[in-house]
């Protein structure tokens, strides 16, 4: 696996997911699905960054000079317990493979 590239913040990941959507010839929106054969939203990833933080979502940095085709999403999860105290946060996940990488974040994949 390569390298991870954490987003630095709203800015950079809306930047991101808008070369996605231009290099697929999709208009950029929430319902812009960035796996195709999932259906992943970007709606997904906004309610991600809104909940955590979008510093905690990262994607392969050899995708991310592509910026044509995901199937990979990080998550960081570390140190993240200032989340639950207080507010109800919870996010979907829906994956076709989840796992726990050295770092302390989830690699969510979709085939």
């Amino acid at each position: 696996m390569s390298k991870v590239h954490f987003f630095k913040d709203q800015k950079e990941c809306e930047e991101f997911f808008k070369l996605v959507a231009k290099n697929n010839n999709e208009p950029f929106s929430d319902d812009f699905i960035f796996e195709g054969n999932s259906g992943m939203k970007y709606e997904w990833i906004r309610e991600i960054g809104e909940t955590l933080g979008y510093n905690r979502i990262g994607v392969d940095s050899e995708i991310r000079k592509d910026a044509d085709f995901i199937d990979e999403i990080f998550i960081e999860i570390t140190n993240i317990d200032w989340v639950c105290k207080g507010i109800k946060s919870r996010i979907w996940i829906d994956a076709d493979e989840v796992s726990i990488e050295p770092g302390g974040y989830l690699r969510l994949w979709w085939d």
